[in-house]
């Protein structure tokens, strides 16, 4: 999944985020300035709401791509 923030975030500190989330196996990497690429294994949509709910709590923004 991507992610576009409206602040740059850190993705050691996505990562930390994801994990709190219950995500600790989350590959997070920076994809751009403001931007997140999110890997994981097959979600379902709360899961996914959960993921993209931490990110925002971060940096702002929202999923791009599902």
């Amino acid at each position: 999944m991507e992610y576009s923030t409206t602040a740059p975030v850190d993705p050691d500190r996505a990562r930390e985020a994801l994990a709190d989330a219950g995500f600790p196996r989350a590959v997070v990497q920076s994809s751009g300035d403001n931007d997140l690429t999110v890997r994981t294994n097959e979600l379902s949509a709360p899961e996914e709401t959960r993921i993209g709910d931490a990110i925002a709590e971060l940096g702002g923004g929202d999923r791009e791509d599902p």
